[in-house]
């Protein structure tokens, strides 16, 4: 997990997968709160 380093209101979740001979698979989650610290936003 990365956190936002202008503020704590963003996480980024990120997969990276790599196996022999195949594709890089590569997923990104992240999360946005309020100053609540309620989860407002989720874009993958």
């Amino acid at each position: 997990m990365l956190t936002d380093q202008f503020g704590y209101n963003t996480w980024y979740y990120i997969l990276r997968q790599e196996h022999r001979y195949e594709s890089i698979y590569q997923k990104k989650l992240i999360l946005t709160f309020n100053k609540n610290d309620i989860l407002i936003k989720i874009t993958i």
